[in-house]
């Protein structure tokens, strides 16, 4: 079982993220957060093991925060989420520590088990 925290400033798409990964047995959401600066507060709290974040949030934006994050915590793995397919982002992510990219319409269960087998393997 995989502890997730799912960052991202619209809760529609945090709802949605929280039902499918609880559905997918897996996961167990343990938090959310609306912006990168809430996530940086929160995460010590709850030691996710997995932080699902969107790129382009208020106040801290998820590349800042990713740093953030594995400055403190450099065991978590994030996932960055972005609308756009291809972020100009996606660069600027791998080199803030981010496991992985992920559009937002290709995220699932599946894609999310992907991605973390394949950092175990490396």
């Amino acid at each position: 079982m995989f502890r997730v925290m799912i960052v991202d400033d619209q809760q529609v798409f945090r709802q949605l993220c929280k039902e499918m990964l609880s559905e997918a047995g897996r996961f167990e959401v343990v938090a959310e957060a609306d912006n990168g600066l809430e996530a940086v507060e929160k995460i010590g709290e709850v030691a996710p093991d997995l932080v699902l974040m969107d790129i382009e949030m208020p106040r801290m934006n998820g590349i800042e925060a990713t740093r953030e994050i594995l400055q403190r915590y450099p065991e978590t793995q994030i996932v960055l989420v972005s609308m756009h397919k291809e972020s100009e982002f996606m660069n600027l992510g791998h080199k803030a520590g981010a496991l992985a990219f992920i559009a937002k319409k290709a995220l699932t269960p599946e894609t999310l088990l992907e991605v973390l087998q394949s950092a175990d393997r490396a």
